[in-house]
This record gives structure tokens, sequence and C-alpha cells, in this order.
């Protein structure tokens, strides 16, 4: 609670250590975060106004422990920046869940035309095993021979992601509709759509067999 700033001041009420338990935080977003949250807050702080904990003397709140020899603080404040997709130190399924936590993530990929900002809509952690199981019931068969560009021909592609501070290769599959990042830890970052900068959202794999093939196809 504090007189002139918002979110500010010493903690008069919160719930008692080590706090909620997420439900099935490994898939939760934040608006189901959210939903869940919203009705706890408004509940914790009726209380405290019922019990009037800011009137003076006001007496912090402070239930946490601390965590290998330091005391609980406050989360960094959320900005733009976070957004952006930091890889230098490799594709992780971290991404999936800062997408969780954020929503749409973005970062700039190296196309024939120069770096463009992609804007991923979406991620979803799945298995390559099970990812190269699809593939592999998708037949030549179904391939134009002339059409050197669809997807079927070119299931497995490498693109240069521009980080923050340096450039990595990413590297995955594409089954013409989405596509799959692998990732450090054996496992796959499903993408289904894509925007790049200037233009409209479109399905993943469209978006990045003409950034690889194309390069007329994206200015």
């Amino acid at each position: 609670m504090d007189q002139k700033s918002f979110d500010h001041g010493i903690i008069l009420a919160q719930t008692p250590y080590p706090g909620l338990e997420i439900p099935n935080p490994d898939r939760v977003t934040y608006p189901k975060l959210l939903e869940f949250i919203t009705p706890k807050a408004a509940k914790l702080l009726v209380q405290g106004i019922r019990n009037q904990v800011f009137l003076p003397p006001v007496r912090e709140v402070r239930t946490g422990k601390a965590i290998e020899g330091q005391e609980l603080i406050h989360a960094t404040k959320i900005s733009p920046k976070d957004k952006q997709i930091d890889a230098k130190n490799g594709i992780s399924v971290a991404i999936e869940r800062r997408y969780r936590a954020l929503g749409r993530l973005w970062g700039n990929v190296l196309t024939p035309n120069g770096a463009k900002r992609f804007t991923f809509e979406d991620f979803e952690i799945v298995s390559l095993q099970e990812r190269a199981k699809l593939l592999a019931t998708q037949t030549s068969s179904d391939v134009n021979a002339e059409d050197i560009h669809h997807p079927l021909v070119d299931r497995h592609w490498t693109a240069s992601f521009v980080g923050k501070d340096s450039e990595e290769l990413w590297t995955g599959m594409n089954d013409g509709k989405d596509i799959i990042i692998k990732t450090m830890e054996g496992k796959g970052l499903r993408v289904k759509e894509i925007t790049v900068e200037g233009q409209s959202r479109k399905p993943a794999g469209e978006v990045m067999q003409k950034a690889l093939h194309q390069p007329n196809e994206i200015h």
C-alpha cells in the first residue's frame, strides 16, 4: 500500500506460504491463470478492507520464506522486449512457456531479401517422433515432380534466426501447414501461423517455404 504510487508500498495481506497451487501448470495460459486468480484476489481484497488493514499503524505482512539464503523479491516488470525471442543459448521448450505467459512472440529471420520480423502466433510442444510418423504418411506420390517448392519436397529446413545479440540456426520440419522447430531438449515446437512484417497472418508452413525458397514472395 502506498499513498502516491500504484503497486508500491508494503504488503498488507497475502496468501500463506507457499501460495496458491496453479492448476495444470504445464499448460495453463495467462488468460486461464487470470481466470483462476481473479476471484481469489478479490476475496483477499475484500477481507483486507473488512479487517481494516489499511488503518494506521499499518503492519507489513511477509509470509514468504528465504530461498537459498535470499528473501523472495518482486518479479521484474514485463515490457514489450520480453516478447522478442532470444535464441543465443539455443532453441528451448522455454519458448513455449513464454508464449503461454506473454502471448504471440517475435524474432528476426534471415531471408534472401534480408532479415524480416516474424511474429509467431502460437507454440505447442510436440514429440519429434510423433511428427515424423505423420510426415511418413505423406508420400512422394502426392507431389507434382515439377513443383520443386512443394512442402513435401523439402520437409526439413534450416533457417538463420537473428537474435538480440547473435545469429543462430533453426532446424525444423514442414508438412505444408505448420512447422516444427527442433529444440535442444530433443522436443519440437509446433507453430501453426506466422505473420511476417507488413503482411497478413498465414500458415507457418507456407510462410517458411516462401521465406527459404521464393525470395520474391517475402518483401
